[in-house]
Order: structure tokens, then C-alpha cells, then sequence
């Protein structure tokens, strides 16, 4: 059963079942709140294009708008 190379615990149906239950509903909810998700993933990109300048020492930061 290939389940058993991922996790021993997803080797357990009830496990199994219980955790694709999830991911389901996590997905209905990011659908759900589609544009608050989008937001925060723009946020997201703008911190780490932030932290990379700091990493290259380029301190022409962009306005940030938090």
C-alpha cells in the first residue's frame, strides 16, 4: 500500500479519512474566502521580496502597505 511510504499514521484509515476531511474543508473555506486569501498570499510575497533585498543588501525597499 503505498499509503505506508508516506506515514505510518495515513496507514490508518480512520487516520486517512479524518485527514482528507480536512484538507477538504480547508479547501472549501480558502475558496470560500477567496479574496482575504489573496491578500494575505500578496502580503506574503511583498515580506519575502523585502526580506531577499535585505539578504542582497539592496535597501531600495518598496512602499509598504501592511
Amino acid at each position: 500500500d503505498e499509503r505506508e511510504n508516506i506515514s505510518p499514521l495515513l496507514a490508518d484509515d480512520d487516520f486517512y479519512d479524518a485527514a482528507l476531511d480536512l484538507a477538504a474543508s480547508t479547501d472549501r473555506k480558502v475558496s470560500a474566502g477567496g479574496t482575504a486569501r489573496t491578500r494575505q498570499l500578496e502580503q506574503l510575497e511583498q515580506a519575502q521580496q523585502v526580506l531577499s533585498q535585505w539578504k542582497n543588501h539592496d535597501w531600495r525597499f518598496p512602499p509598504l502597505d501592511f
